[in-house]
């Protein structure tokens, strides 16, 4: 009688750990697919992230770009004074025409 009980909780015993067994890939395989779901997620996020952060640095440079352009517009113009109020070299000293001289001096 002994012995056949111990037999039912050793069947039992195996039986549980059996099905535990059988249990645990299940279990593993769905942590492992719900991790590739978050794995595939998380890179759609960088991924958009990172076309985001291409946009923002393009019209970032496409700004600077306007900027230095206007900058080069406004010093290119010929005639303009500079900030101190001084001609440009090239204006400061124009050559005069010679007046004519008549020939007998």
């Amino acid at each position: 009688e002994r012995l056949r009980k111990q037999e039912e909780r050793l069947a039992l015993s195996q039986n549980h750990t059996l099905d535990k067994q059988l249990a645990e890939p299940h279990c593993s395989f769905e942590d492992l697919n719900n991790e590739n779901k978050s794995a595939l997620q998380l890179e759609q996020q960088v991924k958009e992230l990172q076309e985001k952060l291409g946009e923002e640095c393009l019209e970032a440079a496409s700004q600077q770009n306007q900027q230095l352009e206007t900058q080069l517009s406004v010093m290119a113009l010929p005639g303009e004074r500079d900030g101190g109020g001084h001609l440009d070299s090239e204006e400061e000293e124009a050559p005069q025409p010679m007046p004519s001289i008549p020939e007998d001096l």
